[in-house]
Parts: C-alpha cells; sequence; structure tokens
C-alpha cells in the first residue's frame, strides 16, 4: 500500500462515519450520500488535505469540503435541508461558518466578538458534535 493511501485510508476511518452522516442528512437518497463522500474523498489528494494534521481545524476543512462536492455535484431537488443542517441546529456557529462559508474574522467583526471567545464557542460546539452518535 502507498503512502497516499494509507493516508487516505487513516483520514477516512477518522473523519468518514461524521462526514457521511452529514452527507445523509444532506441527501435525499442514501445512494447520493455516498456519492457525495466518494467525490469528497477523491477531491483530498487534489487539495492536498494528506498533509494537514488531525485537528478540529482539519474536521472542518473536511466537512466544507463535503459541503462543496454536495453543492458543485447535484442539483437542488437532490438535495434536502438547503445546506441546513440538521445536527447543525445545536452549533450555530459552525453552521454560519460552514454553510455560508464566512470567515473568522467576518464572523468576529459581524458579532462583536473576540476571536479568543469564538475559539471557546466553536470548541464547545465541537464538544457537542463528538457526542452526536
Amino acid at each position: 500500500m502507498n503512502t497516499m493511501d494509507s493516508k487516505l485510508e487513516k483520514i477516512y476511518d477518522s473523519y468518514g462515519p461524521i462526514l457521511f452522516g452529514i452527507a445523509l442528512d444532506m441527501a435525499s437518497t442514501r445512494e447520493i450520500a455516498e456519492e457525495i463522500l466518494a467525490n469528497t474523498f477523491q477531491r483530498i489528494d487534489k487539495y492536498q488535505l494528506t498533509q494537514q494534521n488531525s485537528s478540529t481545524s482539519f474536521c472542518i476543512t473536511l466537512i466544507k469540503l463535503l459541503i462543496l462536492m454536495a453543492h458543485n455535484s447535484f442539483i437542488p431537488s437532490q438535495l434536502k435541508n438547503n445546506f441546513k443542517l440538521k445536527p447543525f441546529q445545536k452549533t450555530p456557529i459552525l453552521h454560519t461558518l460552514l454553510c455560508e462559508q464566512m470567515t473568522l474574522e467576518n464572523y468576529c467583526q459581524l458579532n462583536k466578538i473576540a476571536l479568543p471567545h469564538l475559539a471557546k464557542q466553536i470548541r464547545s460546539e465541537f464538544a457537542t458534535i463528538r457526542n452526536w452518535g
């Protein structure tokens, strides 16, 4: 097995279940969710994501890529929720950052919040995500 396959396998083992859960929430069928996930993993090498460390920001990067793949690959009738991902109802900051593609700086300016405070709230929302299962 080459190094790239090994890295992709580790990424899939670590992040595949949460990404598939999000894809299922976006897609109108299981087959479309599987295709979204497959498209996402095909792009990981293209965007050189295997060179990043596994971290919270890496998870966000993968979720953003998943949303991009869903948005670029399917017509709205094949997707549901208009990218309003149901699990993200309890994580409004992550929903805004991911689904509305807002930067941290813009979020801080818009909401008049300091970056360290925002980081603390994001960590709290990630704790919520870890407990989804």
